[in-house]
């Protein structure tokens, strides 16, 4: 019999039938400064795809808008991180997307965790604190309590502004806060004292060695409430001894006594 050949070729069409896939199921980023400047470089990921052409071309996206991906997989900050309202980490998805039609989609999970600034003052839980305390008040009472917190988690100390009162009065418990009449014989002599309070970090947050302190005031106006504890006094004397002429009509003024 007769035969022939002819040369075929044979194009094959890559069809986007695989996702990408991450290289690991988790990237974690650790003791990230939660000051450092937007735009920095904290971590990358990598996904691959098996396909060929466009359907293996990957963009990346990720779910937290903190945070922005290029198209090599390099994650970078948007917004300042903050340690003190985020449990001290930030999780998130990151999605790579290929280019075929339609798309194939691929997911792995980012964890940064931050390191924590003192960054943070204290705050008192009011500006103007307005006690009460009557004149007669006897050593040790109690005045007010001021309360302050830290974001950061520090401790707080109290005190005077310039280490006392100009008047000696009274006196601030360090750690918690209480302020009380001195324990001395006093006198308050005034309408209401006003008392300038400090409220001091001590950096425990940071054990690396963030040595910055921060400090903030409020005032406590202390209002003095008088005690009716005086009896009238007659001016001049005790015992008057007025005249009165016999032929005086009623109602006639007799002694003015004050």
């Amino acid at each position: 019999g007769f035969s022939t050949s002819v040369e075929l070729t044979i194009r094959v069409t890559d069809v986007n039938d695989n996702a990408p896939k991450f290289e690991l199921p988790d990237y974690q980023a650790h003791n990230v400064d939660e000051d450092i400047p937007l735009g920095t470089s904290i971590l990358k990921v990598k996904a691959t795809d098996s396909d060929s052409g466009s359907n293996a071309e990957i963009e990346y996206m990720v779910s937290d808008d903190h945070f922005s991906v290029d198209s090599s997989g390099i994650i970078t900050n948007n917004k300042q991180l903050d340690a003190d309202n985020n449990n001290a980490y930030y999780e998130f998805s990151v999605t790579a997307k290929d280019k075929g039609e339609p798309s194939k989609t691929g997911t792995a999970t980012v964890r940064i965790y931050t390191k924590n600034k003192n960054d943070e003052e204290p705050k008192f839980s009011q500006q103007v604190y307005t006690p009460n305390v009557d004149e007669n008040a006897g050593p040790n009472t109690l005045v007010t309590t001021v309360v302050a917190s830290d974001k950061d988690g520090d401790n707080v100390r109290f005190g005077f502004v310039g280490g006392g009162t100009s008047s000696g009065q009274f006196v601030i418990e360090e750690i918690t806060g209480v302020i009380r009449l001195h324990g001395k014989t006093i006198s308050l002599d005034r309408d209401k004292y006003e008392l300038n309070v400090t409220a001091m970090d001590d950096g425990a947050c940071c054990v690396n060695g963030d040595a910055k302190i921060h400090t903030s005031t409020a005032v406590v106006v202390v209002f003095i409430t008088d005690v009716n504890d005086n009896k009238p006094v007659f001016k001049d004397c005790g015992t008057y001894y007025p005249k009165v002429e016999e032929g005086a009509q009623n109602g006639s003024p007799v002694i003015k006594v004050n």
